[in-house]
């Protein structure tokens, strides 16, 4: 499916204008360099440092391995069964990449952390990426391992060697803001904030007060003014909107349309990536977090 896809996709530099969309201007290199940092912070091995693995105190660099091995364990069950029978996602090189990639995300922003559909979003720009970038050095899908080259200043948009790198940052601005690291994420408009489809309610409030739940329960009121019989009968089913929603919502339609067709829905999202503040009023509050 996906193999077949990224041969046929229509627009060969899909990712460029991706990048432009979701991340904007500004110095690639840095931003290559930063993500370099991130993963090897993430992937130190503390057996050359003192100390007594069997008795890691809280914040110590081996508590610190040791949570990041399971948070690595739990990312490759799911990599594992990433689009089974596609070898360029089981080859090493994309499992590496999307295993460093989802585990870096987790890792810095650990009031969300890594939730079961992240591996699906990572994969399909990271594919999209890699499309991009054949015939320019490392042919991706077909190695064991990433390649590992250091960041070079002035290296060009558009290097087979940085995808995991260029990967990573599309994946953290099309995920958006956590409502941690912004509390005010919630009240901005934009087409492109994934993870409030993934966070948990505020104060542990329950799956009705999430975000998630009010985006569901939108797209239901709009299906009742639009077609009001379906909605009649998904109601006397007992069908809840959130059934089906929540895997639209949360992997961007990926699942229900054919690749390339999600592809170009996902640049016409990336394309209205811009912030906005809403109005303070009750009627603008019922649109965060638009799709």
């Amino acid at each position: 499916f996906a193999r077949a896809a990224r041969g046929a996709m229509a627009s060969p530099r899909r990712t460029e204008r991706w990048f432009q969309q979701l991340v904007g201007d500004g110095d690639m290199s840095r931003r290559r360099r930063e993500y370099a940092a991130l993963r090897e912070k993430h992937n130190t091995d503390p057996r050359g440092d003192a100390g007594d693995p069997l008795m890691a105190t809280e914040g110590s660099s081996w508590a610190s391995y040791f949570a990041t091995q399971e948070v690595r364990k739990t990312i490759v069950l799911d990599l594992e069964r990433l689009h089974p029978g596609d070898d360029f996602f089981a080859s090493g090189d994309v499992q590496g990449a999307l295993l460093d990639i989802l585990t870096v995300w987790a890792l810095e922003n650990q009031s969300v952390g890594y939730r079961q559909g992240m591996h699906e979003l990572a994969s399909l720009v990271l594919s999209s990426r890699a499309t991009d970038v054949l015939g320019l050095g490392h042919a991706w899908g077909s190695s064991s391992a990433p390649p590992n080259d250091p960041v070079i200043d002035g290296a060009p948009e558009l290097s087979a060697s940085y995808v995991e790198h260029d990967t990573y940052g599309m994946f953290c601005a099309m995920l958006g803001k956590t409502r941690v690291a912004n509390p005010d994420a919630p009240q901005e408009t934009t087409p492109i904030r994934v993870v409030a489809f993934f966070e948990d309610a505020p104060n542990k409030a329950g799956f009705d007060k999430s975000e998630v739940k009010r985006a569901c329960d939108r797209v239901f009121r709009t299906l009742g003014a639009v077609d009001p019989p379906l909605q009649a009968h998904l109601v006397k089913l007992g069908v809840e909107p959130q059934l089906f929603l929540l895997r639209w919502f949360r992997v961007l339609f990926s699942r229900e349309f054919h690749f390339d067709d999600a592809m170009k829905a996902w640049s016409a999202f990336f394309g209205q990536n811009e912030l906005k503040p809403k109005k303070n009023d009750e009627k603008k509050t019922e649109t965060e977090t638009e799709t």
